[in-house]
């Protein structure tokens, strides 16, 4: 059966060392924004206070869970459509679930850094630090000489795992 001939794509050798950078610098605002908004309602003791009315701590995180869902249900729409020229061959589903899922996981990555901080603007500032400077980590675990215990370690990070 013949095939076509191969044709070059020089996408993955232009953008694939700026990848993670691109994802990190699409999803930082909505991860400083969380970040800031929780630990500035644990500055408040604006959750006490609703402890204090009767809420649970399930309502709690479902009300931010939801928030934050909506954000990244957004911004993962609006990279997807930005995205087709980029990727004219590939299933736009696919790519969608791509970003919402990385997004959804850096849910869960500012709940971590938020619970380590008192004051949201060190929190926040310290938060989107931390996730700029964790997709250097894909230099460590893109040697293919490199530590295999090193490699599972830094993919605990989101950015290093995308």
């Amino acid at each position: 059966m013949r095939a076509s001939e191969y044709e070059k794509d020089d996408l993955i050798n232009n953008i694939g060392g700026m990848w993670n950078f691109l994802m990190v610098f699409v999803f930082i605002a909505p991860v400083y924004w969380l970040i800031h908004n929780i630990v500035n309602e644990k500055e408040q003791k604006v959750w006490e206070l609703m402890k204090m009315m009767g809420l649970t701590d399930f309502p709690y995180w479902l009300s931010w869970f939801c928030y934050y869902f909506v954000v990244i249900l957004v911004l993962s729409i609006i990279m997807t459509i930005l995205l087709i020229p980029l990727f004219p061959n590939s299933n736009m589903i696919f790519i969608f679930l791509y970003f919402f899922l990385y997004g959804m996981a850096l849910f869960s990555y500012s709940v971590f850094i938020s619970s380590f901080f008192s004051n949201g603007k060190v929190a926040s500032i310290a938060g989107s630090l931390i996730l700029f400077f964790s997709s250097f980590l894909i230099l460590i675990v893109s040697d293919k000489k490199g530590n295999v215990a090193a490699k599972h370690f830094f993919s605990l990070f989101p950015v290093v795992a995308i």
